[in-house]
Formats: C-alpha cells, sequence, structure tokens
C-alpha cells in the first residue's frame, strides 16, 4: 500500500509495513498483485475498503483479505484514520519455503470467502516484530522475518477456521430454532398467529424467521399455514364434510376466502374435492 525499503525482504514476502494516521488522506490507487495476497490488519480505527468495486467495513482488530489479482483499496482512494498494518506474501513462495506443514495454511487463506474477519491480539506483536525483523541489519534478520510472518499467517488462518466454526455453530442454532417454529406453527395451524409471535418461539426477529422459514420450507409462514389448511380442509371435504364447516375447522374467517386459497392452490373449487373422492370410490380413476 506504501512505498518502503524493500531490499531487507526476502522473496516472496513482497511488501509489508504499518501506518498510523490521525485524520484522513490519500492512498494509492486501487491496484492488483498478479500472484500475492494482500492481508489488511486494523488495530485501531475504521476503514472501508473496495474490493472488485464493493465497499466493505473493516472492524477493528479484524484482518481483511485480497486474493490474487483481486483490484482493491481504499473508497475513494482514501485511508481513514487509524492504526493498520499490512503484508503482501506469495503463498506459493511461502509453501516452498515453509515446508508441507504450511500447506493447510496455505489452502485455508486461498479459501477465504469472508474477507474480513477478527483475530487475535498476538497478530498486533507479530506485525511488530516482522517490522523489526525488516529493520534489522543483524545476520538473523532474515530468517526471523521469514519465521514471523509464517506465524503470522497460521494466526490469521486460525482466525478465518474461527469464524467459519461459529457461523457453523450459529447456522446449527437457527436450524434447530426454525425446526422447532415450523413444528410449532404446524401444530398451530388452526390458529390465526402472526409471523411476531411465530418468531418469538424460536427467539428470532420477524424478518429473520420469514427468511428461514422461506429457506428450509419454501414458502413466507402464512403462505405455508394456508397451504397446510387446505390440504387438512382438502382431506375433510373429500370424508363428506361440508366445505363451510371444513373452512371454519381449519381456521379460515370466512368459506368466501376458503374459497379464493383452495383454488389459488388446487386450482379447483373446494367441492372438486368430494368429486375426485367419489372419482376414486367408483374405480374409475386411481
Amino acid at each position: 500500500m506504501h512505498a518502503q525499503r524493500r531490499s531487507r525482504l526476502p522473496a516472496g514476502i513482497l511488501s509489508l509495513g504499518r501506518m498510523i494516521r490521525r485524520d484522513a488522506a490519500p492512498t494509492q490507487r486501487d491496484h492488483r498483485h498478479a500472484h500475492a495476497l494482500e492481508l489488511l490488519y486494523l488495530h485501531k480505527g475504521g476503514q472501508r475498503i473496495t474490493l472488485e468495486g464493493q465497499a466493505y467495513p473493516v472492524p477493528r482488530g479484524s484482518v481483511f483479505v485480497s486474493k490474487p489479482g483481486e483490484l482493491h483499496g481504499g473508497v475513494r482512494n482514501i485511508i481513514q484514520p487509524g492504526e493498520l498494518y499490512w503484508l503482501v506474501v506469495d503463498l506459493a513462495y511461502c509453501r516452498r519455503r515453509f515446508g508441507p506443514e504450511f500447506t493447510a495454511v496455505a489452502a485455508t487463506l486461498n479459501g477465504i470467502q469472508r474477507r474480513d474477519f477478527l483475530v487475535d491480539a498476538a497478530v498486533r506483536g507479530l506485525f511488530e516484530q516482522a517490522l523489526d525483523a525488516r529493520d534489522d541489519p543483524g545476520p538473523f534478520a532474515a530468517a526471523l522475518l521469514e519465521s514471523t510472518v509464517e506465524t503470522l499467517l497460521i494466526h490469521v488462518a486460525r482466525g478465518y477456521q474461527r469464524r467459519l466454526e461459529k457461523e457453523d455453530r450459529r447456522a446449527a442454532a437457527e436450524h434447530l430454532r426454525i425446526r422447532r417454529a415450523v413444528e410449532w406453527a404446524d401444530a398451530h395451524v388452526r390458529e390465526n398467529w402472526s409471523v411476531a409471535e411465530a418468531a418469538a418461539v424460536c427467539g428470532l426477529k420477524p424478518s429473520r424467521f420469514h427468511e428461514l422459514c422461506v429457506r428450509a420450507t419454501g414458502y413466507p409462514p402464512v403462505e405455508r399455514r394456508n397451504r397446510r389448511r387446505v390440504e387438512l380442509a382438502r382431506e375433510m371435504i373429500a370424508k363428506g364434510t361440508p366445505v363451510t364447516q371444513a373452512a371454519f375447522a381449519v381456521g379460515f374467517c370466512s368459506s368466501q376466502y376458503f374459497a379464493t386459497v383452495f383454488r389459488k392452490y388446487e386450482g379447483l373449487p373446494p367441492t372438486s374435492a368430494r368429486a375426485r373422492r367419489a372419482i376414486t370410490e367408483d374405480g374409475i380413476r386411481r
């Protein structure tokens, strides 16, 4: 992101730096690294980064990742106040340099989809150690820098893995809550509950409950209730229950509305259920 001394950077570590600013400032134009991955770690402040034209907010304590070939930079080419660190590294070089044990780390970093994620506090210390090694004229500086970068990349990969595990746990919890809510809705299909009431059963906001219900069942909550009511009423009518009685029994407030909903989902009026039953019993059509 910024010019720096490159003479003390080993091959494969293309850029390493830190920026501390009290006010916003122009930065280099959007750019891409053909064969390298860039990590931006935000220690203080707040940043907004563009990736392929889309803006992403970067929370404090997070790493933002841009992968090889992706166009990225500050929104309107501006860096906001704060303290941030960056590392541009060739993962292919790292795999060769750090050996087979690094393969899983490189695969995790190459497979990143969620571009910003929290990392542990050790990452800042590792950046500082890497910067010290970069500027150290001693004979062990290059080795220290490479080993520090390896450790830093491991911490970043572990932070991303933790985010995925957290998302998996959240998804499993939401799946369980939505299953309970669907079971509750089916058990109360004859009642005129609101989406908010059903959402409260699984501890979700109504909008989130609506979204998950569609994802789990294919239908919004109220439509699914109406479809289940139509199924129940169709069975009752086929067994001889009068249409109006069946409509009220499954929870519809009027036979006219029931007829409208029935035709919407079945394509025929409610009386057709009795006719289809009669045809089946006569053995004409199965």
